[in-house]
């Protein structure tokens, strides 16, 4: 299992931040464009908050993992939401900058990629994982109560 330099304030902080970023919009879209139920439209948002998180451990991890493999491989639902995301530009920039310091790019697998190097990214992938395990750790401490509205929410069906 690689070794981590993160520090506990700091995940915890990049937890949060990740857990509580707004993604109505996103949900919404999913729903009336995508056909999805809301269920699924919330399990695909989680999946895309693992995946952020996963990035970011990427982002601060690079030193002991490689940066040989370079990006980390999203799940087919985080990517659905990662699509809808990038829609909303300026908030997925502003998101973006406050996740890493940077833009995060969205670029498939290059047509000139090696299977091997495909095989490489996603085991960089499961590196990470064993760091970030369960896709659910981090959000349930986070959000109100279920039946609660959040501050500042008004107009939508969180609660």
């Amino acid at each position: 299992m690689p070794t981590t330099k993160l520090l506990p304030n700091e995940v915890f902080d990049i937890r949060k931040f990740i857990a509580t970023y707004d993604l109505t919009e996103v949900i919404n879209r999913l729903v009336s464009k995508r056909q999805l139920k809301r269920a699924q439209a919330s399990e695909a948002v989680e999946a895309y908050r693992h995946f952020m998180l996963l990035v970011w451990t990427n982002y601060h991890t690079r030193t002991s993992l490689g940066d040989q493999t370079g990006a980390v491989v999203p799940s087919a639902l985080a990517d659905i939401v990662w699509h809808g995301h990038i829609l909303h530009t300026k908030k997925y920039r502003k998101f973006c900058q406050s996740l890493i310091g940077q833009f995060i790019d969205h670029a498939p697998n290059p047509p000139d990629m090696t299977e091997a190097e495909m095989f490489a990214r996603r085991d960089h992938t499961r590196q990470l994982q064993q760091i970030v395990p369960d896709r659910l750790w981090f959000v349930s401490e986070f959000l109100p109560p279920e039946g609660t509205k959040q501050a500042g929410c008004a107009g939508c069906d969180c609660g």
